[in-house]
């Protein structure tokens, strides 16, 4: 499929951020504490799995500020690497790693600031290739940078996680979407707890979520729809989540349907 079709299709979720679309939900029969204090983590700190993990999930276990260096035309931001408490597969909790940006504009569009919930195509599987270090060091494939500068310049804020797997010593497992599902939705929780001060205003608990990832990223979008009502309830989860996932892989096997509407 050509970036352009990809780049079409992933800007359907504008439409359901501003008018708040019915989700369309795919059928399925060392302790770390959570407590950041401030963003002024190292970059080796964000990516150093602790020994053990403590807190809910969506805590905030490190953070550090950061630019979208290759992410073009962005309007501008403050941006953070963080490192978050979430469930592997087996509901154990575990930490990863991921993007927060939100625009320094305030929101004046109604409503709260809503949040694009981005889950990431396949770059690799080793801990060089998480999309938080190709924002900040290179893609390998430029078609995500694109559509992620179009979500910023809506005023939108960016919850983007890594997915599980990605700190330093760990694989990245393809398509494990009963860890990057949970992963997924937790890093919009610890988006909205960033202890930093936001120009243009925190992240409120009432702001739409649109998901969305293309290929592995959809594959996640799909288990982080289906997931959301139970695991996290309190997110305003709008838009259709999934966009081409690979073929009959879990969840994401049922959406092809939803995806050709989206």
């Amino acid at each position: 499929m050509s970036p352009r079709r990809k780049s079409a299709e992933a800007i359907n979720v504008f439409a359901a951020l501003s008018l708040g679309a019915a989700m369309l939900v795919p059928t399925l029969s060392g302790v770390a504490v959570a407590d950041p204090g401030g963003c002024t983590a190292s970059e080796a700190d964000i990516y150093k799995p602790p020994a053990s993990v403590t807190g809910n999930p969506g805590d905030i276990l490190a953070c550090r500020p950061t630019q979208l260096t290759f992410v073009p035309n962005a309007p501008n931001l403050h941006v953070w690497k963080i490192q978050y408490v979430t469930t592997d597969a087996k509901g154990a909790k575990v930490a990863a790693s991921g993007t927060v940006a939100i625009p320094d504009a305030a929101w004046d569009k109604g409503g709260s600031r809503p949040t694009i919930n981005y889950d990431p195509f396949t770059h690799g599987s080793g801990s060089s290739c998480s999309l938080s270090k190709q924002m900040t060091t290179g893609f390998q494939d430029q078609f995500e940078a694109p559509n992620l500068s179009a979500f910023l310049g809506q005023g939108w804020a960016l919850a983007a996680t890594d997915g599980v797997g990605y700190l330093d010593g760990q694989t990245h497992l393809y398509v494990n979407g009963k860890a990057n599902g949970p992963a997924s939705l937790d890093i919009v929780r610890a988006s909205r707890k960033i202890p930093d001060q936001i120009p243009g205003g925190a992240l409120a608990a009432d702001g739409k979520v649109g998901i969305t990832g293309y290929s592995e990223g959809a594959n996640t979008s799909a288990w982080a729809a289906q997931l959301a009502a139970s695991y996290a309830p309190e997110l305003k989860v709008v838009s259709p989540p999934a966009l081409h996932p690979p073929p009959a892989r879990g969840p994401s096997a049922g959406t092809s349907a939803g995806t050709s509407a989206a």
